[in-house]
């Protein structure tokens, strides 16, 4: 279990609690939304512990702690530019781009 994951067991559950937990409210909820939630929880809980490999990763040397994650140097780029980091702020924090695998929700 990623640390993502743990944050949205700690929250709701893991997906058969929330599962379990929406199943009960069935009656207040109709069986669509049910599913509907059920899903949509599904699918939160592999994002957060989905691993990219192979990916670029914008590292802060400070922190230690990913900036930005992309499968393509290009996406890498526009994250920065997202994020808002000037190339004299990339500079100035010594960010540096590696290449490796990278698991959502693990730092």
């Amino acid at each position: 279990m990623t640390i993502k994951q743990q944050e949205l067991a700690d929250k709701h559950g893991t997906p058969d609690q929330f599962r379990k937990a929406v199943q009960k409210a069935l009656g207040t909820i109709s069986i669509d939304e049910m599913n509907q939630a059920i899903q949509n929880y599904q699918a939160e809980w592999n994002v957060a512990g989905q691993t990219i490999h192979n990916c670029f990763i914008l590292m802060d040397p400070k922190t230690k702690e990913p900036v930005c994650v992309a499968q393509h140097e290009d996406e890498l780029e526009a994250c920065q530019i997202q994020r808002g980091i000037s190339t004299i702020e990339f500079k100035k924090r010594r960010l540096y781009v590696t290449k490796g695998t990278f698991t959502l929700g693990i730092p």
